[in-house]
């Protein structure tokens, strides 16, 4: 039986830290938003090994006609890092309008959501015929 002391969860969480940490210092992020974009990209790989593993791969949900969708969340889980580069040196009394970049935009985003799914979704078509 094991005790307190010899549990991996304290490893574990040292780990992801650290991999947290190596991924804010390589892409220049701050810790938080490291944190929500890990976050958000291990959420939408979760749901796609749900998908993997539950659906047909042809069928309606499987992962053959979902992934345009799960390419554009997981472009979707790096929107924070985006709006961190744009807005990074702005305190948050200042309104971001004042020094808005266009490629931090909703509508740019919003832009490369649907860019990313109708190519895949194109894509698909080509493929399958």
């Amino acid at each position: 039986m094991a005790n307190a002391y010899e549990s991996d969860d304290g490893r574990w969480m040292i780990l992801g830290m650290a991999v947290i940490a190596s991924i804010a210092g390589a892409t220049g992020l701050d810790l938080a938003t490291a944190v929500r974009v890990t976050g958000y990209t291990f959420v939408v790989t979760l749901l796609a090994g749900f998908v993997i593993h539950f659906f047909d791969t042809d069928s309606i949900l499987g992962i053959g006609n979902t992934w345009p969708l799960f390419l554009g969340l997981m472009a979707c889980a790096w929107f924070p890092a985006i709006d961190h580069w744009a807005y990074g040196a702005v305190p948050d009394l200042v309104p971001r309008e004042l020094f808005s970049v266009w490629w931090a935009e909703w509508y740019t985003k919003l832009g490369a959501f649907a860019l990313l799914c109708l190519s895949g979704h194109a894509v698909n078509r080509l493929v399958r015929g």
